[in-house]
């Protein structure tokens, strides 16, 4: 399935419509709250995906400061992959890890130096949303928390979905589904969520009732991730396509990286999704 095909099924078509009306808190508000324990209990409350935008915070940088970092990190990774630099290749991937929290063993295989130009030149080339089929074989292209970090910075608008973002998604297809009445998740629509480590109380778990999602570790979540991240990524381009001129992520700093804008906003909401609530959209 081409991207173009997917965008305009009919439920995914519903969904990025019912999504956009979330992007400012005019159109439709979803009180969304909670403490964060990392930060002394601070209580996070936002509006609107804008409003979360807003108050995105990541070791002590808002969303203009990581944003700058990270669009460092984007132009030296391509910089890096187009001069057939190994070893500073490894060093920036070794970089955007350590960013990430991403401190454990060497989910890059950064050891094997002589084919990791390969294996990102193939990522780019087979991951590129624009280009991308549902129907390919990916069986050749590893996928991990850390991976997807770096492929989210070589390939643009490829998100960066990580255990936060992955839970606001489903939480938010959750809501869709409720409001509109759904059976259950549609298969277009079943994205997947990982716990946060540690975590006793299952707050990232977004699954009410009959609306059930997987985990990343789940079979298919780890035969899927990245087919769900590029429409995911879909998704996300689509809803921004949505918006009015008026509409903060047209403004700055916003309109300079709009989809990493949304994707912050969704990494702010994921922290803890929940038992929240969100009302039924003004029409």
């Amino acid at each position: 399935m081409t991207r173009d095909q997917y965008l305009n099924l009919p439920v995914v078509k519903d969904f990025i419509d019912w999504m956009s009306k979330r992007l400012d808190a005019e159109k439709a508000p979803f009180p969304h709250s909670y403490s964060h324990r990392r930060e002394k209990n601070h209580c996070y409350t936002f509006s609107s995906l804008a409003d979360a935008v807003d108050q995105y915070l990541f070791k002590g940088k808002n969303f203009e400061a990581t944003q700058e970092c990270l669009n460092n990190f984007s132009k030296d990774l391509k910089n890096a992959l187009e001069k057939d630099d190994t070893e500073e290749l490894a060093n920036i991937c070794h970089n955007i890890l350590a960013w990430g929290n991403i401190n454990n063993g060497d989910p890059a295989n950064l050891k094997d130096r002589a084919s990791l130009i390969s294996r990102l030149e193939k990522a780019k080339q087979e991951l590129n949303p624009l280009s991308f089929d549902t129907e390919k074989d990916l069986s050749g292209i590893r996928a991990n928390s850390g991976l997807i970090k770096i492929y989210s910075l070589l390939i643009d608008n490829f998100l960066m979905y990580d255990s936060r973002v992955g839970a606001a998604l489903c939480w938010l297809v959750r809501h869709f589904c409720e409001e509109t009445e759904q059976e259950f998740v549609p298969s277009e629509l079943a994205f997947v969520y990982d716990d946060k480590r540690g975590d006793k109380h299952d707050t990232r778990n977004p699954s009410k009732g009959h609306y059930q999602f997987l985990k990343f570790n789940s079979r298919e979540g780890k035969r899927d991730r990245l087919r769900l991240t590029v429409q995911a990524s879909w998704i996300l381009e689509a809803v921004l396509d949505k918006t009015l001129p008026s509409s903060q992520f047209n403004t700055k700093p916003f309109k300079d990286h709009r989809f990493w804008a949304l994707e912050a906003a969704l990494f702010m909401v994921g922290y803890k999704v929940k038992k929240d609530e969100i009302p039924s959209a003004t029409r």
